[in-house]
């Protein structure tokens, strides 16, 4: 990418800020056909999908642990981010092993983490050449599943740590959870 240098005064306004993720969908990569990206400002606006009710539903805990950071690291003029979608389930169960030992082999996943403020970001696509082509990210979006008991004097849980790297800091999309669900 070119170097680009744009305003950006957080003063003017009082932004919403409050941090986390309250739930996302994932598929897998080789389900999605075509990406549609807004020229003007890179927002993806649209999936198209081999078929329907490929994007799969992940309502976590509400409390407040899920995230979805996205670490800068530079090496000389290299500069990537590393992607990290935290997510937790209260309870050992046989519904969720079915679901880690669905998405633990899977090689190349993109998610839809949708943020405390409302707004969606994607994980597992980069832009590549131009805002409008698109790409799967360098390191493509893997799980890695905990399967935790714990002690009495906590909770036991399924945790997934969506892991992925990229070129470029991570798209959003302005397609809502029921816009997904319908695809």
């Amino acid at each position: 990418m070119v170097c680009n240098l744009l305003d950006l005064d957080n003063q003017v306004d009082c932004p919403v800020s409050d941090g986390g993720i309250v739930e996302s969908r994932v598929a897998e990569c080789v389900d999605i056909t075509d990406v549609t990206i807004e020229a003007l400002t890179g927002i993806i606006t649209g999936f198209t999908m081999a078929t329907t009710g490929l994007w799969k539903k992940l309502v976590y805990d509400d409390d407040d642990t899920a995230f979805f950071n996205q670490e800068g690291v530079r090496v000389g003029n290299k500069h990537t981010f590393t992607q990290t979608g935290f997510m937790k389930f209260a309870g050992v169960n046989n519904d969720k092993r079915l679901v880690v030992e669905g998405l633990t082999p899977c090689c190349c996943l993109v998610a839809v983490h949708f943020l405390s403020n409302g707004t969606a970001v994607v994980q597992g696509l980069e832009n590549f050449a131009t805002i409008t082509t698109w790409r799967t990210s360098k390191k493509k979006a893997k799980v890695t599943a905990n399967v935790l008991t714990d002690t009495a004097a906590n909770e036991d849980r399924v945790e997934f740590n969506f892991i992925s790297e990229s070129r470029n800091s991570a798209m959003f999309t302005d397609l809502t959870p029921a816009e997904l669900d319908a695809l």
